[in-house]
């Protein structure tokens, strides 16, 4: 159980290098770039979001008891839930140059 717990928290940490690095080279990617390189950073960082939630997920659950896994899911499904709603509208209003 504790290697178990040691290679998921060496998985975290490298898949939020590596998710960090992906976010800072799509926030200073000229776009005026191919399509393509584009295309595949954000593949690479769509499949590393998922990644990064499922096992943080799981080690949630993990630290829980049995009777406090439904209720920890479900707060956080409606975080998730209100961040993906919420993070468009604020990156739209940051775009625009309207304050957040």
């Amino acid at each position: 159980m504790a290697d178990d717990r040691m290679r998921k928290a060496q998985f975290l940490t490298f898949v939020s290098v590596v998710w960090a690095a992906v976010s800072i080279t799509l926030a200073t990617l000229d776009f005026g770039m191919a399509h393509g390189p584009l295309i595949m950073l954000m593949a690479l960082w769509g499949g590393l979001s998922s990644a990064l939630y499922s096992t943080c997920v799981a080690a949630a659950c993990e630290k829980v008891g049995p009777d406090a896994v439904i209720p920890v899911m479900s707060t956080l499904l409606i975080a998730w839930s209100i961040g993906a709603g919420l993070g468009p509208l604020m990156a739209l209003m940051a775009m625009q140059g309207e304050s957040v």
